[in-house]
């Protein structure tokens, strides 16, 4: 057996061909936690690069999403449809745990709808939802249940139900048009 030493530290072979490192010098060892070390900065430095890339996407994705909010009620429904992938899409609610609070805003077949009230397990067009980008220009829109004094129908108030169209005789108007407190038109 043949042995011999060198920066790297003492080494050994039985037959002069097959060299092994059996002792490595503390210089070597060194070098080694040097490089692994200069190797996971780099990581590192790569993995916080792209976390601020992934932070600076949300953040705009936020600012749009408040720019939006700000004027959401006076966008028409064009731009409503246009602006409706910033916002997540609407699930069913499987109980009061996953409920969407009051105010919450999602898309729901291509446009947004905001919750009008607490706990809201509706499917949006249903009970419970403002629908965004509705104009007067569109015509009346389909009569959604209200769910309280919050989003209940305004005197003279148009809607479609039916396949008629009725206008309603009475401020905060949570009745189904042809019930009470409708006139079809």
């Amino acid at each position: 057996m043949t042995e011999r030493s060198d920066r790297y530290g003492k080494w050994v072979s039985e037959d002069d061909a097959g060299w092994v490192l059996v002792e490595p010098s503390q210089e070597f060892l060194g070098e080694q936690e040097a490089s692994t070390a200069k190797a996971a900065a780099r990581e590192a430095a790569v993995e916080a690069e792209r976390a601020a890339e992934r932070a600076k996407a949300a953040a705009q994705e936020v600012t749009a999403r408040l720019t939006v909010l700000d004027k959401l009620d006076t966008l028409p429904e064009v731009t409503v449809a246009e602006v409706a992938p910033l916002f997540d899409p609407w699930r069913q609610p499987q109980g009061a745990h996953d409920a969407y609070p009051e105010g919450a805003i999602v898309r729901h077949h291509g446009t947004l709808w905001r919750s009008t009230t607490a706990d809201n397990v509706w499917q949006p067009g249903e009970a419970g939802w403002h629908r965004y980008g509705a104009s007067p220009d569109d015509g009346p829109q389909p009569w959604v249940q209200p769910s309280g004094a919050a989003d209940a129908y305004p005197a003279g108030a148009q809607v479609t139900h039916n396949g008629d169209t009725w206008t309603s005789d009475l401020d905060g108007n949570v009745w189904e048009p042809g019930v009470y407190g409708w006139t079809a038109t």
